[in-house]
């Protein structure tokens, strides 16, 4: 079983905005990938910080549906839709995986 988490810094200002997107994002990969995909915001030191947390039973899992939104429509509107809103700092997000032991 693995964790995948993708943050960013939200832009000063954009936080309803940014969740808004955030949940966004993952009722798109929950309807159409059946990927449950859970919005965290960050707290204490995280302060500002917006994350996406899915699991995933195998890599190949997380490879084929990384694979599938690359080339999805609707994915990648929201996506450019969150660029030229500037709702998050740019250069900021990251993704981690962690495998379960």
């Amino acid at each position: 079983m693995y964790t995948f988490i993708r943050s960013a810094v939200v832009s000063a200002g954009k936080g309803e905005l940014t969740l808004q997107f955030a949940h966004q994002v993952a009722n798109l990969m929950r309807e159409k990938y059946n990927i449950d995909l859970k919005v965290h915001m960050g707290m204490f030191s995280n302060v500002g910080k917006v994350m996406w947390m899915g699991t995933f039973e195998s890599l190949a899992q997380l490879e084929e549906i990384t694979g599938k939104i690359a080339t999805d429509e609707e994915y990648n509107e929201l996506i450019h839709a969150s660029w030229d809103e500037q709702l998050m700092v740019a250069g900021t997000m990251t993704d981690q995986i962690f495998r379960q032991v």
